[in-house]
């Protein structure tokens, strides 16, 4: 962390949102996500990365974008995990229909703008916003998904996460989702970060047990969409994409 940061982090929370909004005004962007879909995202002025994505067409995740909207069903229950702007919310929302969306985002700079974009992408879905940090058991601020579950009584169809190193934790946090094999999972592996902590990819698959189907997909953000069975290529990229989900409900065959 920074000095900067470290600065906003104890300051009192309501300065550190002023002094932040200062060089971080937000900057509101159509971005045709899909072909013929668009949806109005506000972002940091100041993230060129995010900027340049969401200025061109298809530009952010687009494998990820396209498995949303050629195999999610109108109606399903979604859980984001990892939301940061909003910006799977909003493609569910423009893709389907009667959507039921719970957007996790504990970072409060993030959460900003996730909820100044849900309102405006929320169309005739349902999207909850959950403003914690997911773990292993809901303790010390957090909260684990089959709590979550617990409380609001929404099981989901589809996990997408993308939490930077979290993803052992949020599903040792997910067990009795994960016996109950009823939804399919979209993890961004973060393998530097997890091997910091003294973890890998055969820790995470270790967790769901036999009976899986398990694909990936390397190189995403330049361009490949091509998932495969062959997890070896996983270690050729520092950010790749794992699912994972129950043969007898896999929309992969």
């Amino acid at each position: 962390m920074g000095f900067k940061s470290f600065l906003l982090e104890n300051l009192p929370r309501p300065l550190a949102k002023k002094l932040y909004l200062v060089r971080n005004y937000e900057t509101v962007i159509d971005s045709e996500i899909l072909d013929g879909f668009k949806v109005q995202l506000g972002v940091p002025a100041r993230n060129k990365i995010w900027i340049d994505r969401l200025s061109k067409k298809e530009g952010h995740e687009v494998a990820i974008s396209r498995w949303m909207r050629d195999l999610v069903q109108p109606g399903e229950v979604v859980y984001d995990i990892g939301s940061c702007y909003g910006y799977f919310p909003a493609l569910l929302a423009a893709v389907h229909k009667n959507m039921k969306i719970h957007a996790f985002e504990g970072d409060w700079k993030q959460l900003y703008f996730l909820e100044r974009n849900i309102p405006r992408n929320q169309k005739d879905s349902e999207t909850r916003i959950v403003s914690r940090f997911l773990g292993k058991t809901s303790e010390n601020g957090l909260l684990s998904v089959d709590d979550h579950i617990k409380a609001t009584d929404q099981s989901p169809t589809l996990i997408k996460m993308d939490t930077d190193g979290a993803e052992y934790d949020i599903l040792l946090g997910s067990k009795d989702l994960i016996a109950k094999r009823s939804a399919e999972w979209l993890i961004e592996i973060h393998p530097n970060i997890l091997k910091s902590k003294g973890v890998d990819l055969a820790m995470i698959l270790d967790l769901f047990g036999e009976g899986h189907i398990i694909k990936g997909l390397v190189d995403l953000r330049d361009g490949n969409e091509s998932w495969d069975e062959d997890l070896s290529k996983l270690d050729l990229d520092d950010n790749p994409y794992i699912y994972v989900s129950p043969k007898e409900i896999a929309r992969f065959k």
